[in-house]
């Protein structure tokens, strides 16, 4: 076997499509999943919990638009893919946008990322008291040529979910992201191609409706696996690795795959219940320090997002054991926005955040369980940690 040092670099944390490739990292291919998607003149949105890699999957959409097939050799992708026209693309990264305690701070931060996204392409925005960045924005879209522009929004919903304790504030971020997405969809005719990822639903009357006519592609079954890694993945991309960890833990390589499944897989997000992926996150972290065990890598990289945290206040289920047997959830019910007025389903919310995940579907009606190990312990953790809050366990006692 080949010392580990010379094996092919695993692509830890580098969510950069074209830095990965440049860095011969292994690059585990889904490009015949996104030729499918980029060759439609549409608009989609796409929800999977945090470090799945929707980011990566936004930076080789960026790198297709906007520079061909020049990082794509020897991928999937060279079969299908005959367009040779590049495009102006931009990318947004709302994900930069978390930390603020007033309108006024959002406010700066926001008009500061699309500044420097649209100023790559002659967006040139008069500054003031009084600007309306919505309205720049629409005058310079209008300046620009039909189907010329690609627009990539990374965690949309990353604004919202950071105040929505706070309901004012919430709701003045709501109508500012609503204005700005009201200009995308008076332009749609500038786009060829729009592509938005979130780790929530939230209610499109309410917050979004200007992107109503968004193709939801986040439980098709066809692009069940177009994140996450699949055990055939596993094997394929890396064996010498998973060779590596069985020689380190003294067992066989199925006993080692069979470790990885307890703890790292079982995720199914499509509405068939029929594909079934590992965290990529804990699956890399485990191959590249197979000594250590294994441990909650997930949730120990900020698995357990403080949405969850806030929203689980409110629900009666306070037992992690009550989610260990399968809670059935109509297909209606899961599809409740986060936020509606409409009350979303705890469990709905959880499978959002990845802490369970789609079991089995009957008919109407999926059951959902945890997937894996890691995140039995999760939920375990997170929920001793709210009742605890802050005291001992001799206090909780007394």
């Amino acid at each position: 076997m080949a010392a580990i040092t010379d094996l092919q670099r695993l692509p830890l944390n580098l969510p950069d499509f074209i830095a990965l490739r440049e860095c011969g990292m292994i690059y585990v291919d889904k490009t015949r999943q996104i030729a499918s998607l980029a060759m439609m003149r549409r608009q989609y949105v796409f929800v999977r919990p945090r470090r799945f890699g929707k980011s990566l999957l936004i930076s080789t959409f960026e790198a297709l638009f906007s520079e061909g097939l020049k990082h794509f050799e020897g991928l999937a992708i060279q079969d299908v893919w005959r367009e040779e026209r590049c495009y102006n693309v931009v990318r947004l990264d709302f994900s930069t946008i978390r930390h603020f305690d007033s309108f006024e701070s959002f406010t700066f931060q926001f008009e500061r990322l699309l500044d420097n996204a649209f100023g790559k392409y002659g967006f040139n925005p008069q500054h003031g008291e009084d600007r309306l960045i919505h309205l720049e924005v629409d005058r310079w879209f209008k300046t620009q040529p039909r189907q010329s522009l690609v627009l990539l929004i990374d965690e949309y919903d990353a604004p919202l979910t950071a105040v929505i304790d706070t309901p004012e504030l919430f709701k003045s971020v709501r109508r500012k992201l609503a204005a700005f997405y009201a200009v995308c969809k008076s332009n749609v005719a500038q786009l060829r191609f729009f592509f938005m990822t979130g780790i929530t639903k939230f209610n499109q009357a309410d917050s979004c409706s200007e992107l109503d006519d968004l193709i939801d592609i986040s439980i098709d079954p066809m692009y069940g696996d177009i994140v996450g890694v699949t055990e055939l993945e596993i094997r394929k991309y890396f064996s010498p690795y998973l060779k590596d960890a069985a020689a380190t833990l003294g067992l066989s390589e199925d006993g080692t795959l069979q470790k990885l499944r307890q703890y790292y897989g079982g995720y199914c997000f499509d509405e068939d219940a029929s594909v079934h992926v590992y965290s990529p996150w804990s699956v890399l972290n485990f191959l590249a320090r197979p000594y250590r065990g294994f441990r909650s890598y997930w949730i120990e990289s900020g698995g357990q997002i403080s949405l969850l945290c806030r929203y689980l206040k409110d629900h009666a289920e306070r037992s992690p054991a009550d989610y260990a047997v399968e809670k059935p959830l109509n297909y209606g019910e899961m599809l409740i926005p986060t936020g509606s007025e409409e009350r979303q389903r705890d469990t709905a919310l959880l499978t959002l955040a990845g802490y369970l995940t789609i079991k089995r579907r009957e008919l109407n009606t999926f059951f959902l369980g945890y997937p894996n190990r890691e995140l039995e312990e999760a939920m375990a953790t997170t929920y001793s940690e709210r009742l605890l809050e802050g005291r001992s366990i001799r206090e909780i006692g007394a």
